[in-house]
Formats: structure tokens, sequence, C-alpha cells
């Protein structure tokens, strides 16, 4: 077992050093050009693995709050990566099996996150379950804007776009977030945790806010991307 474990480690961290590299490399080539695509897939299953080999570790070592945290990640990446088959939700596109299994199987995995999150801080008054408390409200409302999705799709022109752009980069974020907390010593603990959030959520409003200027000019999807799997 502890063989097994060193091993999944080792890939665990791998997978998570080519997701901190491809990462960047998607987002600066927003063109949807080939450097993005295959960056972009590289980041995907890099994290995949991320989250495979973080569910193993967090069960064998009995950390429930990091396989909270690996399911809150992964969800933000399911969804980036999905929403490229679902375009044409609410245009007589439904979202499959997999799509309502996975996003109500996080709602409770988000639910759970935040009550924990509730008693650590509240009632243990520890300032760590903050982190907690700001991962499951963030989680609960991605579920509930997937779940309004499958239901009546896209409130705006390309709204998968702005779904796959805010999945993709919340992933890195994850990544971002896992890398520093496991190297960099610092307390409160829960700054680091919150840190790349709150970098990278303006990196990613500036490119939503791009795209949305865009085709509010009249430019089509093809005129400012490559849409390409």
């Amino acid at each position: 077992m502890s063989q097994l474990t060193d091993l999944l480690l080792i890939i665990h961290i791998i997978a998570g050093s080519f997701s901190l590299i491809t990462g960047p490399i998607a987002m600066m080539n927003q063109t949807g050009n080939n450097i993005h695509r295959t960056s972009g897939k590289i980041f995907f299953a890099g994290m995949t693995t991320v989250f495979v080999t973080a569910i193993y570790l967090s069960i064998v070592h009995e950390l429930l709050f990091l396989f909270l945290i690996a399911v809150f990640s992964y969800y933000s990446i399911f969804i980036g990566y999905r929403t490229l088959y679902l375009k044409k939700l609410g245009k007589g596109q439904r979202p499959q099996l997999i799509d309502w299994s996975v996003t109500l199987l996080t709602t409770a995995f988000h639910l759970g996150l935040f009550v924990w999150g509730f008693i650590v801080t509240i009632i243990q008054k520890e300032s760590f379950g903050i982190t907690a408390l700001v991962f499951g409200i963030l989680g609960l409302a991605g579920n509930y804007r997937d779940i309004r999705h499958y239901i009546k799709g896209y409130k705006e022109k390309n709204g998968w776009l702005f779904v796959h752009i805010s999945g993709m980069i919340g992933g890195y974020i994850a990544a971002i977030t896992a890398f520093l907390v496991n190297t960099v010593h610092f307390q409160p603990s829960f700054i680091l945790w919150l840190a790349p959030t709150i970098v990278f959520v303006p990196f990613m409003i500036y490119t939503t806010r791009k795209f949305r200027l865009k085709f509010s000019k009249g430019k089509n999807l093809n005129d400012v991307a490559s849409v390409k799997l």
C-alpha cells in the first residue's frame, strides 16, 4: 500500500506540474488555435489525473477536506470541458446522463463542504473553515447555474463560451491553490487558499467581458475564435 501511495503521489505532483505549465499557455492563446487546443487538452488530462490521485490519497490518509476540495476543483474543469459538447442547450440539445449525474452529485458534495466550513468557523471558531465556506458557496452557485442551463439553455448568445472560460480558469485557480498550500508556509493559512481566487478572478472577468464586447459589436464567434475540439 505504501509503495502504491508513494507512486500515486509522484504521479499527482507530475500531473499537477504539467497543469501549472499548460494552463497559462492555453489562457494566453484565446483564439482557439492549435496551441490553445493542445495545451488545453494537456491541462485537462493533467487535472483529471490530479483529481483521481487526490481522491485516492485523501481516502488513504483520511483527509476529508482534501476529498471535498478535489471534487470542488475538478467540477469546474469538468463543466468547462463538457460545455464544448453542449453548445446548443435550449436549442434542441439536451444534457446527457453524465452531465446530470455529475452536477447533482457535486451539489451534495458542495453542500457538505459548506456545512463543514460552517461547523469549523462558527462552532469550533477556527478561521481555516472560512475557506470551506467560500468554496462551498461558489460550488453551489456553479451547480445552480449549470442546472439552469440544462433546463433553459444559455441566457446569452454563445453563453457556452463563457462557461468554458470560467470553468477552465477556475480549474487553474484550484491548481495554483494546491501548489501554494503544499509549498508555502504562511499564517493564517486561509489567505493562501483564497489568494489565487482573488488574483485570477479579475482576469476571468476581463476575458469574458472582452468577448462579450466583441459580440455586442456584431462580431460572430468565428470572427473572434476558432472553435474545434
